[in-house]
């Protein structure tokens, strides 16, 4: 009898602490999932109809929300969701969902903003993501770095949750056992089995959904829910793909290349595997030589890096986003004194695209010329090329 007692009370102890434990690592693994379906859903909103959060000017309204289109300019972020966001299903107000009162513990740290105005998507595994009705314009630019300020006044709007067990509990939200859970930025903060939750404050942003307190985003880096700090100090934190972009058209890194030695036919063959080339025809190729001196097409620029490059050249008031066109006069002064070695005849510079194993895809820099993607033989040696990296 002594040692069941004994065994009854260890088993007392240790059943809830195992639960919690167990507990915290289905919803740090849950919490990294929805983010990365919500992030899905922008890459799609970006492909598929050139808009992201930054660009959607309409407020959220339950009508709107029950349609499935965004037909009409529903440029919002229900028009998003239901068309790119997989498996979702519109649940509508506050009001109306099912369990909504049990969200209340949500903002214990955010009492600025008012839960049950918010809008409710599930996802196919029951998750629940909601968000402001007001939010629109979510944008701080391709390379800018979120900030705690910009989280209290521009992006107010763009902070919503996510509830990755849905209204069942504990619907609590994640929480720092040391530091502070508000709204900010690369501050320290521990999360451990007690003080994790199922609510992860998110914000919306241009291309991007991101942890928007200390709390997420320690509970995302950690990821494991055991007893241990786990800071974006401390641990570095998987790039969001806008984040990538920013880096990869860093200009300031780009390495200028003049290709003075192209590449025969028979090089070409032998390394175009290694080298991700698709077809080789010239023994004078220029094109091949550029992506051997950068390790491949894919530190070539693509059609897109190239238009942000000639934004920068031309001016973002000069060019035309839907057709990639941009006027005027190039002001070279504006790009980085690296490429000054191309000197001052260049006009051309080579994609990472070909189109036949006779021709590749190139810009346009010359001077009072609607420049354009364009392609040309492989054979010239007039073109410049420029390393670009790839995204890590």
């Amino acid at each position: 009898m002594i040692t069941i007692g004994i065994i009854g009370v260890v088993a007392a102890i240790t059943i809830p602490l195992l639960m919690q434990n167990s507990n915290s690592k289905k919803f740090t693994t849950q919490f990294k999932k929805s983010l990365s379906t919500l992030n899905q859903a922008a890459i799609g909103a970006q492909a598929q109809y050139d808009l992201d959060y930054s660009l959607l000017t309409q407020i959220n309204d339950d009508a709107t929300c029950k349609s499935n289109t965004l037909a009409g300019g529903q440029y919002n972020f229900c028009g998003l969701f239901n068309n790119t966001l997989a498996g979702q299903t519109y649940l509508g107000k506050y009001g109306n969902v099912k369990g909504a009162n049990l969200f209340s513990p949500y903002n214990a740290d955010m009492k600025s903003f008012s839960v049950e105005n918010f809008l409710f998507f599930s996802f196919a595994d029951g998750a629940i993501v909601a968000f402001n009705p007001n939010a629109k314009g979510c944008g701080v630019g391709v390379g800018n770095v979120i900030t705690t300020a910009m989280l209290s006044d521009k992006l107010a709007n763009c902070i919503g949750f996510i509830d990755v067990n849905g209204p069942t509990p504990p619907n609590k939200e994640v929480q720092c056992a040391e530091g502070t859970t508000t709204i900010s930025a690369n501050t320290t903060c521990k999360v451990t089995n007690g003080s994790m939750g199922d609510i992860f404050p998110v914000v919306f942003h241009d291309g991007a959904v991101e942890p928007a307190t200390n709390a997420s985003l320690a509970a995302f880096l950690g990821g494991n829910g055991k007893e241990e700090s786990a800071t974006a100090e401390e641990e570095p934190r998987e790039l969001t793909e806008e984040e990538k972009l920013a880096k990869r058209r860093d200009f300031s890194k780009w390495e200028p290349q003049v290709i003075t030695t192209p590449m025969s036919k028979a090089d070409c063959e032998a390394k175009k595997e290694s080298l991700g080339i698709k077809a080789c025809n010239y023994d004078n190729d220029y094109f091949a030589a550029a992506a051997e001196k950068c390790g491949g097409v894919q530190n070539l620029p693509t059609e897109d890096d190239l238009y942000e490059l000639a934004k920068k050249v031309y001016g973002e008031s000069n060019c035309n986003d839907s057709t990639q066109r941009c006027d005027g006069t190039p002001d070279f002064s504006q790009l980085p004194d690296s490429f000054s070695g191309f000197g001052s005849s260049w006009d051309h510079l080579w994609s990472g695209s070909e189109r036949s194993a006779n021709t590749a895809y190139t810009r346009d820099f010359r001077s009072s010329y609607s420049t354009r993607y364009n392609f040309y033989t492989r054979n010239l040696s007039r073109f410049r090329a420029v390393c670009v990296g790839d995204l890590e």
